[in-house]
């Protein structure tokens, strides 16, 4: 189906081009508008659109349309992902790792054995 589909707009891109390049200029193009016509060109009464105009306008819609048909086609489904979504999940893994690892344990300082602490005097008495 895409592949019909693919061969059909560029077979559409390519007549619309033709048609195109088929027309004959109005009053010089451009040209025409910014010097060489004054305003008739810009205000000036419209003639009645030919069959070249009316089939480069139908050409044209349905180029806009299986454009977007296209690539509403061609979306990847679930599987591919891009390399920012790749990135991205990436780093949530790691993030998640790094919080369900039990933090190190410190080694509490080892009591005083009583070997070292010095025995009472009597001072006193006797």
């Amino acid at each position: 189906m895409y592949t019909v589909l693919l061969v059909l707009y560029i077979i559409i891109v390519i007549l619309m081009a033709l048609v195109i390049l088929i027309q004959e200029p109005k009053h010089g193009g451009l040209g025409g508008v910014f010097g060489g016509g004054g305003m008739e060109n810009i205000l000036g009464a419209r003639e009645a659109p030919s069959f070249f105009v009316k089939l480069t306008a139908g050409f044209g819609a349905v180029f806009m349309i299986l454009s977007l048909f296209l690539s509403y086609i061609n979306q990847p489904q679930g599987g591919a992902k891009s390399a920012y979504q790749r990135a991205l999940e990436r780093a949530m893994k790691q993030q998640q790792a790094t919080q369900q690892q039990p933090a190190p344990v410190q080694p509490s300082p080892a009591p005083q054995s009583e070997q070292n602490i010095p025995a009472p005097t009597n001072q006193g008495g006797q």
